[in-house]
């Protein structure tokens, strides 16, 4: 028998309709209200008990590359994503903004974050602020009134600790982050571990955000690419959420110096009703939170000229075709510019990266000139 397993999403779903495909319905049939965080994670061990990952899969999601000002709860931190099997911590080696590995008693589940914090300056603690977390969490290094998520891994790592440590001199613009399999070996690349995640800080064409001294870098959705700058964006607070999912920013913490955080001189905090507002972005940039975002562009286009054959008669046509911009989200389109037989320019959409143009001027324009300018637009 091939067993069925039916993820239904939404309310307006009538199971009657699908259980039907299910060997057993009531192990087989798991049905969610939406793609929220919280309730996907709540179904999460029953799918599990479905998926039985087998393969390590952790990813960075939060960084914390310097310091917060306030030095109760200051600190640096890395947070990473357990979307795989559980993992006992020891086969972990990290290498970058946090080095060092984690000793053989620490379990991380699937499903679970792990918190790697600096402990040896003044700015020592972290705290998750207005996050949706259960807050009890606590132990002998933490403050009482700390507010830490009850299902997450929190670790001390310092300059005298056996364990791990975080590196002095990187900063916002300068940081990457790295984590290893010490349990996989790699023979062909010399013997070294095999990488499970990695980070850099401006790699790819995407652009990255530009953090404010003490907030953290956060990964839009743990979905998402992390090696994809337009995918991350800054905390709300200094705070960060590490050990949690990132929160939505309050417009009260939004200002025009906010819009123009990531090089949008022409962006504008929009006040409408004393706390709704947005930022009003300028040409190049889109709205993102409380802040103005570059729209990463498509790359390599090219132009080809094909014939195309039918029946009696032979007629040619212009097929354009790049690489998809850096960007997760679904709503974008693509703008391509290109001369017509009248010697004007014509603009269509697309949301596609491939498309057919008939009219092109190749009399006047030939193989040699542009055929076109293609860039992203935001719906």
């Amino acid at each position: 028998n091939i067993r069925t397993v039916i993820l239904g999403v939404g309310r307006d779903i009538y199971p009657k309709y699908v259980t039907c495909l299910c060997l057993d319905a009531a192990s087989d049939y798991i049905q969610v209200s939406g793609f929220s965080y919280d309730e996907f994670s709540d179904i999460l061990p029953q799918l599990q008990e479905i998926t039985c990952p087998v393969s390590l899969e952790l990813k960075i999601t939060e960084i914390k590359a310097q310091p917060d000002t306030f030095q109760a709860y200051g600190a640096r931190f890395v947070e990473v994503y357990n979307s795989g099997s559980s993992v006992t911590a020891s086969k972990l080696q990290f290498a970058g903004l946090v080095t060092g590995t984690l000793p053989s008693s620490l379990q991380i589940a699937q499903g679970q974050y792990l918190v790697l914090y600096d402990a040896s300056a003044a700015h020592r603690n972290i705290s998750c602020v207005n996050c949706d977390c259960n807050p009890r969490y606590n132990d002998s290094k933490l403050e009482a009134a700390m507010f830490m998520c009850g299902d997450s891994i929190y670790f001390a790592c310092s300059d005298t600790s056996q364990w791990c440590w975080f590196a002095a001199a990187m900063n916002n613009t300068d940081w990457y982050q790295q984590v290893n399999d010490s349990s996989n070996v790699d023979v062909a690349s010399g013997g070294q571990s095999v990488v499970i995640d990695a980070v850099r800080f401006g790699e790819g064409a995407a652009a990255w955000p530009r953090v404010i001294d003490g907030y953290t870098f956060e990964l839009k959705q743990v979905a998402l690419d992390e090696n994809v700058g337009s995918n991350w964006y800054q905390s709300c607070y200094t705070f960060g959420t590490p050990g949690d999912a990132p929160i939505e920013c309050h417009n009260l913490d939004c200002s025009t110096d906010t819009c123009r955080r990531n090089g949008d001189a022409d962006a504008v905090w929009n006040v409408n009703g004393g706390t709704d507002g947005e930022c009003v972005c300028g040409g190049g940039y889109y709205r993102d939170a409380c802040t103005c975002l570059p729209i990463a562009n498509p790359s390599n286009c090219i132009a080809e000229r094909v014939k195309n054959e039918s029946g009696l008669t032979s007629t040619w046509f212009m097929r354009y075709s790049w690489d998809a911009a850096l960007y997760e989200g679904d709503n974008i389109e693509y703008e391509l510019s290109y001369w017509n037989q009248n010697t004007d320019i014509t603009k269509v959409t697309s949301i596609a990266t491939v498309t057919q143009i008939l009219e092109y001027d190749w009399e006047n324009r030939g193989a040699t000139q542009i055929a076109g300018l293609v860039r992203t637009v935001m719906n």
